[in-house]
C-alpha cells in the first residue's frame, strides 16, 4: 500500500503575505533564489505532517476543526538554519490553535503510518520557510541584507487549516 505524504498546515495571510511574496521576488531578481517559491503550495506554518494512511479520514478530521476566525497568529521576525544550503523562516510565537490542532493530529495518530521528524513535539518550530534548497551558506550575508528593509513582524487571522501533498523533489499540491 502507497501512504501520501500530507502536511496540515496553516495558510499565511494578511500583509505578511505580501511581505513573503515581496522578498521572494527581491532573491528571484538579485540572486535567482526561487526554490521555496516554486515549490510550495502557498506559504505557510507546517503543525503536523507525515505519511498518511487514509486521507479521507484525516479530511473528516481537518473539516471538524472550529475556526470561527477568532484565533490570531504572531510572527517575530526571521530566523536561520545553518547548513551548506540555509533556510530563511519566518518565525512564530506559539499560539492556542497552534497547539490545539497538534493535539488533535496526536491523539489520531492513528492515521499516520509514519510523522516527519521535524514535527516531533521535542523539535517543532512554528515557522514559515521563504528560502530553501538554493542559497549558498556564502550568500547568506548579501541575502538578508537585500530583504533587511521588510518587515517580517505581523498577525493575521487563521481562516482555514490546509491539507498539502508533499514529496521532496515534487512541488506541493493543495489538497484541501
Amino acid at each position: 500500500m502507497e501512504y501520501k505524504k500530507i502536511a496540515i498546515t496553516i495558510p499565511v495571510a494578511g500583509d505578511l503575505l505580501e511581505v513573503i511574496y515581496r522578498a521572494q521576488k527581491i532573491l528571484y531578481e538579485k540572486y535567482k533564489i526561487c526554490y521555496q517559491f516554486n515549490m510550495q503550495a502557498v506559504p505557510h506554518i507546517n503543525l503536523f505532517s507525515g505519511k498518511v494512511r487514509d486521507i479521507e479520514v484525516l479530511k473528516i478530521l481537518v473539516d471538524e476543526i472550529i475556526l470561527n476566525n477568532k484565533y490570531e497568529i504572531e510572527s517575530n521576525g526571521l530566523g536561520i538554519f545553518i547548513s551548506k544550503s540555509p533556510v530563511i523562516y519566518i518565525r512564530y510565537k506559539v499560539s492556542e490553535i497552534m497547539l490545539s490542532i497538534r493535539k488533535k493530529m496526536q491523539d489520531q495518530i492513528f492515521l499516520w503510518k509514519s510523522i516527519d521528524e521535524s514535527v516531533d513535539k521535542s523539535l517543532w518550530v512554528p515557522k514559515t520557510s521563504i528560502v530553501t534548497n538554493d542559497m549558498k551558506i556564502n550568500q547568506l550575508s548579501s541575502v538578508l541584507k537585500s530583504i533587511s528593509e521588510l518587515n517580517f513582524n505581523h498577525e493575521f487571522k487563521v481562516s482555514k487549516i490546509n491539507m498539502i501533498d508533499y514529496e521532496v523533489g515534487r512541488a506541493e499540491r493543495l489538497l484541501k
